[in-house]
């Protein structure tokens, strides 16, 4: 299967040729760090174009102020930026429990049909 151009996984300086291609513009969110809950050793981090930084530290100009599970976001002189792991990608939240529950109910409901009798077969 051949990979997508829109693959967040595919290295941003790599073409679908395998062939080198101009780096893009600008800071490329790779990956995130977040310490586990009520860990004090350790501070939230981002991996931008390649190299890991912590909450506070510069990227270029800017300053890393936050990051979460999906994004990251810095401050800077033109104002604040976020970047996103999967730019393009909108998150949707599910359908609730409840609705999906009474819909695989009613498709559950229609596709079988109750299991025919066995045959008695008079020896008891």
């Amino acid at each position: 299967m051949p990979a997508r151009a829109d693959d967040p996984t595919r290295p941003p300086s790599v073409d679908l040729a395998g062939d080198a291609a101009p780096a893009e513009t600008g800071p490329q969110l790779q990956s995130v760090f977040l310490p586990a809950p009520g860990s004090a050793k350790t501070r939230a981090a981002a991996l931008i174009n390649g190299q890991r930084f912590e909450v506070g530290q510069h990227v270029g100009n800017a300053r890393l102020v936050a990051v979460n599970e999906s994004s990251v976001t810095l401050a800077g002189p033109e104002g604040r930026q976020t970047l996103y792991l999967t730019p393009g990608v909108a998150k949707t939240r599910a359908a609730p429990v409840s609705e999906r529950r009474s819909a695989s109910q009613a498709g559950h409901a229609s596709r079988h049909k109750p299991a025919p009798a066995l045959p008695s077969t008079g020896n008891r």
